[in-house]
């Protein structure tokens, strides 16, 4: 027979979904504005330098965001 999921169980399903959501929107946010920030903010003389830092930056999400997490925990944790 299966378990019925506690109070704080669904919660904690409920703000990781919520993060989720939020990390994911951010993301093709970015993806989606790309054209556009990228012609703002990066060089245009140099084709190579232009399509290296585009890659750059949207890879970078994918460094930083569990960087911030693991930050995030620790101070969590601590207090």
């Amino acid at each position: 027979m299966a378990k019925k999921l506690t109070r704080a169980q669904k919660e904690a399903i409920g703000i990781l979904s919520i993060g989720t959501f939020m990390e994911y929107f951010d993301l093709m946010l970015y993806v989606h504005m790309a054209v556009v920030l990228n012609e703002l903010f990066f060089p245009k003389d140099d084709p190579v330098a232009y399509q290296l830092l585009t890659s750059f930056t949207f890879a970078s999400t994918f460094i930083i965001s569990p960087v911030g997490s693991f930050v995030i925990v620790s101070i969590r944790i601590e207090n």
